[in-house]
């Protein structure tokens, strides 16, 4: 990862602790030379029977965005991202936090726009590298996705990083 990668997901992580409204939200930093789209899912709570959406934003080159919290309820949070505002082939980061173990994955399963940039999800904060496993993929690797699954024990802030 580059230095200015890792600068921010230490300060994401401080941020996440120090304010307990951020705990399990879902962040995406965006490294491409590129802008992006992003927005996130998630499913139905309380006997509703459809979930929530945000609306699609537009993530510069070198900024970062919150989103959609995942929280301790066993509903799953998607975060999908696209080179196009329309999010129709969006690559995704998706958690679940059940009983304080948090299930997460990155998916091409509906587009890889992505697929020829590093892709990495990442619990930020100071040791996030020996608490939770970091889920990373090189340009054009596929075996680090969706079926893959990474597991923790954290109700924490949740990153994708892309390019």
């Amino acid at each position: 990862m580059q230095s200015a990668t890792k600068m921010f997901i230490a300060a994401f992580g401080v941020l996440s602790l120090s304010t307990g409204a951020l705990a399990g939200v879902n962040g995406v930093l965006n490294n491409c030379p590129f802008d992006i789209y992003c927005a996130s899912a998630k499913g139905p709570e309380g006997g509703a029977t459809s979930g929530t959406f945000t609306p699609t934003r537009r993530v510069k080159s070198g900024e970062e965005a919150n989103f959609m919290s995942t929280n301790n309820d066993n509903v799953g949070v998607s975060l999908k991202c696209d080179v196009n505002e329309d999010l129709l082939h969006p690559y995704q980061m998706e958690s679940t936090i059940s009983n304080g173990i948090a299930y997460y994955d990155l998916s091409a399963v509906n587009g890889d726009p992505f697929l020829d940039y590093q892709r990495t999800a990442v619990f930020p904060g100071p040791n996030h590298h020996t608490d939770c496993p970091v889920l990373h993929c090189e340009p054009g690797q596929t075996s680090c996705e969706w079926p893959f699954l990474e597991t923790c024990n954290s109700t924490g802030a949740i990153l994708l990083v892309v390019c």
